[in-house]
């Protein structure tokens, strides 16, 4: 049969480390491609999911990468829970991604005991475009945990249009056919803030620089000359009379042209006198 030809395909496996609290390491994680120009986190998503059925949640906890023009994948970290402690499943500098159209909705996601990889995990049926009908997949994804590590297997196409595939979408998908429950919760930059958690930046170079601040100089807030102006320069509410200089009397205020022109009659009446007088 081609599904069991499938069950052949490669399995991805990532080392396991262990954490105390999943949201913040995830955060913190220095994964590459996270750094860009423009990246920037704007809501994180926590999807708890109980993958190998020893009735504890897993979590993939992952954020979209819209700054490489992705609008449906939600790239992860998971993290298994046992005996009050978490483990990352993935490495510390990679992380896988879903693709959150699919992932978590009951009409593509089935949680339980997969025969082709015989063991518990999370069956994801995905295409590259969204189809209502839902006849056509491109791929089958399980992941499923082994020796603390989370285990991708690409189980291929299928279509439900042949009979092999509708038996396959039935084994997983039919009527009666049970599915432990998956949970979803969303955090926005804000609300991670009012949860005590501190954003780290995502743009290359600021790890170098946050968290350095720089006060203002007093010195170079008022510049010496302007100072120094401001106590010379009058009151624009000054009066005429404090700015206007004082009238004094002074010898330019004397009246010089009616006295010259007496000068010359007096001169004129005695020069005439004086020649009647010789003749």
């Amino acid at each position: 049969m081609m599904l069991v030809a499938l069950v052949m395909c490669a399995n991805l496996s990532f080392g396991a480390e262990i954490v105390t609290d999943p949201l913040k390491d995830f955060l913190n994680l220095e994964i590459q491609d996270r750094y860009t120009e423009v990246s920037e986190i704007t809501k994180v998503t926590e999807f708890a999911v109980d993958i190998d059925g020893d009735g504890n949640m897993e979590l993939f906890i992952g954020h979209p990468q819209l700054w490489h023009g992705d609008n449906t994948g939600l790239y992860c970290a998971v993290y298994s829970q046992a005996d009050g402690r978490f483990i990352r499943l993935t490495p510390d500098d990679s992380d896988i991604r879903i693709d959150q159209r699919f992932f978590g909705d009951r009409a593509t996601t089935f949680v339980g005991y997969i025969n082709e990889v015989s063991r518990e995990g999370v069956l994801v049926l995905t295409n590259e475009f969204f189809q209502e009908d839902l006849m056509k997949f491109d791929s089958v994804k399980v992941y499923s945990i082994a020796a603390d590590k989370i285990a991708i297997t690409d189980l291929g196409a299928i279509d439900r249009t042949t009979k092999q595939g509708q038996e396959f979408y039935d084994r997983y998908f039919g009527e009666g056919v049970e599915s432990r429950s998956m949970k979803m919760d969303e955090f926005s930059s804000a609300q991670l803030q009012e949860r005590g958690f501190q954003l780290p930046s995502w743009k290359p170079g600021d790890a170098e620089t946050e968290d350095i601040l720089v006060a203002p100089s007093p010195e170079t807030t008022t510049a010496p000359e302007a100072a120094s102006h401001a106590v010379e320069t009058p009151s624009i509410a000054a009066t005429p009379e404090v700015v206007k200089t004082p009238k004094t009397e002074s010898s330019s205020d004397f009246p010089i042209v009616p006295v010259a022109i007496a000068v010359v009659v007096i001169a004129g009446i005695v020069l005439y006198l004086l020649r009647r007088r010789s003749t």
